[in-house]
């Protein structure tokens, strides 16, 4: 009997407390596409998967999250394959320090993975910043990209 008594001061607490410590904004955008070929070699140029565009209400953090399930072909031998991709911000180019590496080796010619990536950058108030989810082909002779999602979380930085 205690017990329930105590737990339900403990999810009241923990609530109030929660509401009273953080009180900033947050906010989210995202996009969502069902297919997308992955066509470019270049990393300067590489294929934009999806892409969100956010102005930040104040300063502080955007969290974007990129994923989906690549799919990657040798033309049909045997062989490995890979794929370079990320979350580049303001730019159409590869993010040298944003970005992972997907290979596979397939008997069949074609295989499948999942990407996902993750990245946080700061922002101040008012600021326009556009952050994209890109990848290009570096040893697949085809590639695309398969219900991809890349979501950008905007949280308010601390007041002090």
């Amino acid at each position: 009997m205690y017990t329930r008594y105590l737990s339900l001061i403990a999810v009241f607490f923990s609530v109030f407390y929660t509401n009273i410590v953080y009180a900033g904004e947050s906010g989210m955008d995202s996009n969502f596409v069902q297919f997308k070929n992955i066509g470019s070699t270049d990393p300067s140029a590489p294929t934009i998967v999806n892409a969100v565009t956010v102005t930040c209400p104040l300063a502080g953090l955007l969290i974007s999250t990129a994923s989906g399930q690549i799919s990657m072909n040798t033309s049909g031998s045997a062989g490995e394959v890979d794929i370079q991709y990320g979350v580049s911000k303001n730019s159409t180019a590869q993010d040298i320090n944003h970005h992972h590496l997907l290979r596979q080796y397939t008997d069949s010619g074609t295989t499948w993975g999942t990407a996902h990536y993750q990245r946080i950058d700061s922002c101040t108030a008012g600021q326009t910043v556009t952050l994209r989810f890109v990848a290009h082909k570096l040893g697949a002779a085809s590639a695309d990209a398969q219900k991809a999602s890349l979501v950008v979380l905007f949280v308010e930085g601390p007041r002090i």
